[in-house]
């Protein structure tokens, strides 16, 4: 209705022939996961259901994903202290709220909250609500960095590009 109507083609125009057949190539199965899937449902911390959402249920994505998480974050407490020690609340607030997001998108929902509530007292320049706010945030997300290692095997390096 809204196209124009299609004109013949003129006879002997090759610039599109439709294949007479279609060959199908067979689906790849989907590579065995080895017990990741229960190995991640175990780790304390992490919903990774709801990790496996984001990446549309693609566990090798979802595995890449967790491997680059223990990789680059795996420090942000000890990194988040030394910015303390030196009063750069700023630099320590970009971690902590770094570390917010990746941890909510892989489903360490516990850890997205306890950093969002270190991110605000640290924007705050609040030492009481930090003193308060870091200590839960030190002891749980190096316990997720050590279950996301033994859980991915190859200590967590599982983050091939």
């Amino acid at each position: 209705r809204w196209l124009p109507e299609s004109q013949p083609k003129p006879a002997g125009d090759t610039r599109f022939t439709p294949p007479t057949s279609i060959t199908h190539r067979p689906v790849a199965p989907a590579p065995t996961d080895n017990g990741l899937r229960q190995r991640l449902a175990a780790v304390p911390d992490l919903d990774s259901e709801a990790g496996l959402q984001l990446v549309r249920g693609k566990l090798e994505k979802y595995q890449r994903i967790l491997g680059i998480f223990v990789t680059e974050h795996g420090a942000d407490t000890q990194r988040i202290l030394e910015f303390i020690a030196q009063n750069d609340y700023v630099a320590a607030s970009k971690i902590a709220h770094a570390l917010k997001g990746v941890a909510g998108n892989i489903g360490a929902m516990p850890i997205h909250f306890l950093a969002a509530d270190l991110n605000k007292a640290l924007m705050q320049a609040d030492k009481a609500a930090i003193e308060s706010a870091l200590p839960p945030l030190s002891q749980r997300l190096p316990a997720l960095i050590d279950a996301l290692r033994t859980a991915l095997g190859d200590n967590g390096n599982s983050n091939k590009h």
